[in-house]
């Protein structure tokens, strides 16, 4: 990780999970198989076994997604901050002020000249 890619580690752990979540379903399914093959599991129940994970998996999945894009916006939010810069909204805020000073300002003029 270098000062230049501060958001690496991140990446490396999204990838890291999503490749952990594709081999855990294909190791899922290699076991379901085996458990039919051994007459220990019916091919139904291996089904919904096998479902039943990847939607577990899938929830996990996203809430670890939830989490590095939390993560994320707040170690952006505090970088923005830190740095004195102002944010979007801060943006679009000052704009409409500033908008809203030079209409009051020409109504003002116009209003004197009368």
């Amino acid at each position: 990780m270098t000062e230049k890619d501060p958001f690496e580690l991140w990446k490396k752990a999204f990838l890291i999970g999503l490749g952990a979540t594709a081999v855990t379903m294909e190791k899922v399914q290699e076991l379901a198989n085996e458990l039919v093959e051994r007459g220990e599991m019916s091919q139904n129940d291996a089904k919904h076994f096998s479902e039943d994970l990847k939607n577990r998996a899938m929830k996990e999945k996203e809430q670890f997604e939830s989490k590095v894009k939390e993560t994320v916006d707040s170690y952006m939010k505090a970088t923005v901050k830190n740095l004195g810069l102002v944010s979007r909204d801060e943006w679009e805020s000052l704009k409409k002020e500033v908008s809203s000073m030079k209409g009051s300002g020409s109504k003002a003029k116009s209003a004197s000249k009368n």
